[in-house]
């Protein structure tokens, strides 16, 4: 029987382009596959071992891509916040720049 063939790295796509969801999906997938292996006294461990690190991977990057979306929702929320507050002071949203203590609005014409 030949050996399976295998895709080597080159011919992988870019780490960082691949689908997050695909890539959990992945997971659970290759972890049902697992379960799968017929259950004996040889390969009890082994395989149970496998099942419990693809959940364990599975679970730490669920929680590390819920950590990274809230604290870009924040940056963005905060960014936002600042640029609103800036675009205020500097009169680009309007005529809020004349309330500034010590400013002196210019005449145009």
């Amino acid at each position: 029987m030949p050996a399976p063939e295998r895709l080597t790295p080159e011919q992988l796509p870019t780490p960082w382009l691949m689908d997050t969801e695909k890539l959990l999906s992945e997971l659970a997938r290759i972890r049902s596959l697992a379960l799968t292996v017929p259950v004996t006294n040889e390969t009890y461990g082994p395989t149970n071992t496998v099942v419990d690190a693809l959940w364990d991977l599975e679970s730490r990057m669920r929680f590390m891509l819920q950590t990274l979306r809230t604290s870009q929702r924040e940056f963005a929320k905060k960014a936002s916040t600042e640029s609103t507050a800036a675009n205020e002071n500097t009169g680009l949203l309007g005529e809020s720049s004349a309330a500034l203590p010590g400013c002196k609005r210019l005449n145009s014409g």
